[in-house]
Formats: C-alpha cells, structure tokens, sequence
C-alpha cells in the first residue's frame, strides 16, 4: 500500500519517504536513484519519468522534490521502481493528494487559519456575502455593510410588564426587540398573585402566614405572665395584646389555648 501525502496544489513539495530490502526485514540506506527508477502519473494521465538522480539519500530515509508543474494536479501518484537487476529494494509507490485549489483534490486551503466561507442562504432568504461581511469580517463599516430591514422580535411579551429593551439597535438597521416585557403579576399558583399576598395564605386551618408569624413571635421573645398559675399569658411585641392564653395544669401541661395572631 502506498504512502499517502497532502501537499499544496501547485507548489513545489518535498515528500519524505523509506526503501526495504527485497526480504522486507529491515531498510535499506544505501540506495540510489537511476534512469527510469522514478516515475509519476498525474491526475492518471500518461506516465512521466523523473530525472535519473531525482531523489536525495538523506541517511536512514530520502526524500524527493515535486515541481511546480508536477503539483498542478488533483492527485499525483509517484512509483519508485529499482531498474537493475536483481533489484536491490522493494517497489515503493507515494500518493500524493492537493489541497487549496478548485482543481485540488481538497478545496479547502489547510495552510490557512481562517477558511474563507461563502454563506449564500440564511433562512431561506438569500444573502449576499456583503450583507454578512459584519458577521466575519473585522473591518466591518456600518454605513456600507449593513443588514437591513430583519426585525428578530416586535413587541413579542413573555410575561407582562417589565420593557427589557424599546427600539434597541445592535446593528444598523436591525431591530433586536421593540417593548418585549418579561414580569408582572406572574401566578405562581391559584393562593398567590404577588409578593405581599404570601402573608395571606393559610398555613394551617385558618391561620394565616402571619398570623402564624405574629404568633410564634410572641411565644418566643414577647412578654409573659401568669407563670407557676393556672393560665400562662404571652403578649404581642407592642405590649398590647395578648397573643397566646394557655390554661395549664399543675404539672404545667397546657389543656386549652386561645391564640390572636390579627
């Protein structure tokens, strides 16, 4: 099987390359190109054969020079076939593939960092490359490359009532939203419609959130009295009311209470 190789179309190319001995064991170092040894079809056109001394020992390996006009093709194979007899190494075949040209094997031109990409259809619209010159070229002017006319969202709500953006342009031309709204009044669930209306919903029975609140506040930091009696009394943070009346008895369990949380 040969060796295969990716070089520019139509630049010179050195292509680096091995040679076995005829048992296949091991390379051979010492090998040197004669008249006919080297041959090329080019895009499988008529053979051509390659000057005597065409490739180089370069010690262990050899390398071999292709011409500007032997890279002006698709695919160049290259067979390197020893002439004498016996022969004295292995028959070696090179498959060389071109990139970077319309007429290369690969179009694309891998030598470059950034592909040029004609882009001739968004969305079903046709577009010119210079409609799109802004999405990809740094040198982008405004007042010449500008795409126009393309409205991605006009008053489009999502939830009522919050404006994120009114007739805001990122390019020329090309309005990104115009009154899109995100939040007012969002229902959550069927007991709250907003912020504050959570304290209204009922926690337990018919206690409210905060009623509950106003509850547990008096148990746990309001005022006291009635300790070691037979009813126990916890007011509100106003010293105004009393929030929780327990009955107890004598081992200061509680029977019965009457709690206001309003």
């Amino acid at each position: 099987m040969g060796s295969i190789y990716l070089r520019k179309y139509g630049v010179a190319a050195t292509v680096d390359f091995c040679l076995y001995k005829l048992d296949g064991t091991a390379l051979k170092t010492d090998a040197a190109s004669a008249a006919g040894d080297i041959t090329l079809y080019r895009d499988e056109a008529n053979v051509e054969t390659l000057d005597a001394d065409a490739f180089v020992d370069e010690g262990a390996i050899y390398s071999l020079v292709l011409s500007i006009a032997e890279m002006t093709a698709a695919r160049i194979i290259v067979c390197i076939v020893d002439q004498t007899n016996p022969q004295v190494w292995l028959d070696k075949t090179l498959i060389v593939e071109t990139y970077g040209d319309a007429s290369a094997q690969h179009a694309f031109d891998l030598d470059l960092a950034t592909q040029p990409v004609n882009l001739t259809e968004m969305g079903g619209v046709a577009q010119s490359a210079t409609d799109l010159k802004g999405c990809a070229d740094a040198e982008y002017a405004p007042a010449t490359d500008k795409v126009t006319g393309v409205k991605l969202c006009d008053r489009t709500t999502l939830v009522d009532g919050v404006t994120l953006c009114d007739q805001t342009t990122l390019v020329d031309g090309v309005t990104l939203c115009d009154q899109t709204t995100l939040v007012d009044t969002t229902t959550t669930n069927s007991d709250m419609t907003t912020a504050a209306s959570v304290w209204t919903v009922a926690m337990e029975g018919a206690v409210t959130a905060k009623e509950q609140m106003n509850i547990q506040t008096a148990a746990l930091a309001g005022k006291s009295n009635g300790g070691g009696t037979g009813i126990i009394k916890f007011r509100d943070q106003a010293d105004s009311k009393d929030r929780i009346e327990a009955n107890v008895d004598s081992d200061g369990n509680r029977t019965s209470i009457t709690n206001d949380g309003a």
